[in-house]
């Protein structure tokens, strides 16, 4: 079930109910599949409000503030939950400029993303019972390995609807898939789409890690697969030097499993099927990518 998307009007009551303040000004600012979103400058301050487009995402709120407030504790720079319903959640503004965006020296540069790896460490210090996708504050299912079967069968009926592959290359794929890493540790919390995009920096540091609308309990290796596709090998690997020991094996299973998923549901940025074919190959033989 899909929702209606909200009026500025309806943002604008709601605002003058919920907090009691008139908004001078609303932009919206929705992307993607999740929410509507809107940046709403109050008298004094400016917040966000989100509005659920379907179901999932309305339940999703409640475990969205329970991220919040969890990454707060440990010092993670993200949004403050100031007030949710089952029709809303409003949230503290983060101020900043997508590091895509930022006009930086290189130095500075790999100074934040080597202040993005510190965060992201202490979001991973968190533990969380089971894996996957979150629920009632744990994760959904018994096992990361779990998560990940369920991930293949869906690419590969999408893939297999779309007849995206020939006998040969389902052949090389499920090879690869068969001898996938296992990760064995505790849950940890996942931003789960960490890239450019949602890490906003000023005055060279990192004001602002959004958008944890996906947040799930899995390996900690997991949050660096979307930055090494969208920001690059270098900064990635500023990234997890600060950080601490990241697996390259089940990095770079993680980051080929991305781009399955990019060339099955052609997605607008994706590797090459050629490509990521001759890299399910180096894969499979070395145990990593040439990435």
């Amino acid at each position: 079930m899909h929702f209606i998307r909200p009026s500025r009007s309806r943002v604008n009551q709601d605002i003058i109910d919920i907090l009691h303040e008139t908004p001078s000004k609303i932009k919206d600012l929705s992307v993607g599949n999740d929410y509507w979103v809107y940046r709403v400058s109050l008298p004094k301050k400016d917040v966000i409000i989100r509005y659920p487009k379907n179901k999932y995402y309305q339940k999703r709120m409640k475990t969205t503030e329970w991220v919040y407030v969890r990454a707060r504790n440990k010092g993670v720079p993200c949004p403050q939950p100031i007030i949710r319903n089952n029709a809303l959640l409003i949230e503290t503004f983060m101020p900043g400029t997508e590091i895509s965006k930022a006009q930086m020296t290189q130095d500075q540069e790999k100074k934040v993303f080597q202040q993005l790896g510190e965060i992201l460490k202490k979001m991973h210090s968190v533990s969380i019972r089971g894996f996957g996708p979150l629920g009632k504050n744990k994760g959904r299912l018994r096992s990361w390995d779990a998560f990940w079967k369920n991930a293949w069968k869906e690419h590969m009926t999408e893939a297999r609807r779309n007849k995206v592959f020939s006998a040969n290359e389902y052949a090389s794929l499920n090879l690869f898939f068969e001898k996938r890493p296992h990760y064995y540790g505790v849950g940890k919390l996942l931003h789960a789409d960490v890239q450019p995009a949602h890490v906003l920096v000023k005055k060279g540091r990192i004001s602002g890690i959004i958008d944890l609308s996906d947040a799930m309990s899995g390996d900690p290796a997991y949050d660096f697969e979307q930055l090494l596709f969208k920001a690059g090998k270098e900064k990635t690997a500023a990234a997890i030097q600060s950080h601490g020991k990241i697996s390259r094996q089940r990095l770079s299973f993680y980051y080929l499993m991305g781009q399955i998923y990019r060339v099955v549901y052609q997605r607008k940025k994706r590797m090459s099927k050629k490509s990521l074919l001759t890299e399910i190959e180096n894969y499979t033989r070395k145990g990593y990518t040439s990435v």
